[in-house]
């Protein structure tokens, strides 16, 4: 009863949970394997559906691989809207973005090794030049904001988002390189430090 209730689960499953339990596969492909090494036909036994399947979702390995980085960057920015709304004030609301980037990452880490390996893709290098111009334009009109509440000196919004967003990425970077390197203390430093720079 209980495997024909999955049999029928999967065969009735609408696309979106099917793409899903491809991307799911997929991850865990690559962060065993990398994304070089990972074959389509390990992604369909890692995901249990047949070859026809996959394929009618993504023509190639590129594809799964943009589909994956695409639903992460969803994840973050609709986690960093809801974050920043809850909080208090607007450094609270950068705080809170740091954070979040940094916990995304780290936990997605097999995705973001995959990914660096990558980047010589056009499609690929498009796909992050979006990524951290929508990051800037986020962490901008948090600090437009506490211009505007009186938290923050008046500089340019665009500058000091391009250094905030440096400044986590460099963390970040020694995580991904580096295992045993927690992100998260320094990160933290750095950040409460950017802002006493430009409180009022």
């Amino acid at each position: 009863m209980g495997a024909t209730t999955t049999t029928q689960t999967r065969k009735h499953a609408p696309p979106e949970v099917r793409r899903a339990q491809i991307l799911d596969a997929a991850q865990q492909c690559f962060g065993q394997s990398g994304y070089h090494r990972t074959t389509m036909d390990q992604i369909v036994a890692a995901s249990g559906l047949s070859k026809g399947s996959l394929y009618r979702h993504f023509s190639n390995k590129d594809d799964v691989l943009l589909a994956l980085f695409d639903r992460y960057a969803a994840e973050l920015f609709e986690a960093g809207e809801t974050r920043a709304a809850a909080a208090g004030s607007a450094a609270d609301g950068l705080r809170c973005t740091a954070e979040l980037f940094s916990e995304l990452l780290v936990g997605k880490r097999e995705l973001m090794q995959s990914w660096l390996g990558f980047l010589e893709h056009p499609q690929a290098r498009n796909r992050m030049a979006a990524v951290y111009s929508e990051s800037r334009v986020a962490v901008a009109a948090l600090f437009e904001q506490g211009m505007a509440d009186g938290e923050f000196r008046k500089v340019s919004a665009s500058h000091f988002a391009a250094a905030m967003t440096g400044l986590a990425e460099g963390v970040l970077l020694q995580a991904l390189m580096d295992e045993a390197f927690d992100p998260f203390p320094p990160l933290r430093d750095a950040t409460d430090a950017l802002l006493r720079g430009i409180a009022r």
